[in-house]
């Protein structure tokens, strides 16, 4: 989608069926977002409202297209106008999850759009919400090194920090000590507090699994 909204216009005019997808479940509303085309996504959001809960077959809806772009401020800018404007309460597209798992918060938390996560964090988003693997936002920031959206979860209540995933049973700690995220090894034992006694399923901590947590 090329993100021309007044060709739009004349075809939704003309008839233009918006409840129309491709192959893999995506409509007209979801393609313009996906391309960052904030007017062209508003005005096809107003013409046909039903498009903001119509999932791909993949599960996905068109407000977690909006909250996984790169452009924070055009993310925070569609995903709060779909939220507005669905016909559904706030808290049913919150707790949405795609057939991975994955929900709003998660979506925006790997985006690392801290202004959104905020807004949703506001508007009752969990984050101990868990993917299919057993995986909350805590664990995919620590994964990915995203500190800055750690520290956002410092003043909320209720966050399980050591909570371990369902795949191997590893703790927020040992994935970025697996992946060599010092800086963020240090912020959850240093600040945080973290477990460093948890045991995965095969009896490891998370110093078996990174050398460097034994020096901290």
């Amino acid at each position: 989608m090329k993100g021309y909204l007044d060709i739009v216009m004349i075809l939704v005019n003309a008839g233009a069926l918006l409840n129309r997808t491709t192959k893999d479940g995506r409509s007209a509303l979801y393609l313009a977002i996906q391309e960052g085309h904030v007017e062209l996504a508003k005005y096809l959001t107003n013409q046909h409202p039903q498009a903001i809960t119509q999932p791909t077959k993949s599960g996905r809806l068109p407000i977690q297209a909006a909250a996984a772009l790169l452009d924070n401020t055009t993310a925070y800018e569609i995903t709060t106008y779909l939220l507005c404007h669905a016909s559904v309460p706030i808290s049913s597209l919150l707790s949405h999850r795609d057939n991975s798992g994955r929900d709003l918060l998660l979506d925006a938390a790997v985006s690392q759009n801290l202004e959104l996560l905020k807004y949703l964090l506001d508007h009752g988003a969990d984050p101990n919400d868990k993917d299919s693997l057993g995986r909350t936002m805590i664990h995919h920031a620590a994964m990915m090194d995203h500190l800055k959206v750690l520290r956002l979860l410092e003043s909320t209540d209720g966050i399980q920090w050591d909570a371990p995933d369902a795949w191997d049973s590893w703790t927020a700690l040992m994935h970025c000590s697996r992946q060599g995220h010092i800086n963020t090894v240090k912020y959850l034992i240093e600040e945080i507090k973290v477990n460093v006694h948890h045991k995965d399923k095969q009896g490891r901590t998370a110093k078996d699994i990174d050398n460097d947590v034994l020096h901290l």
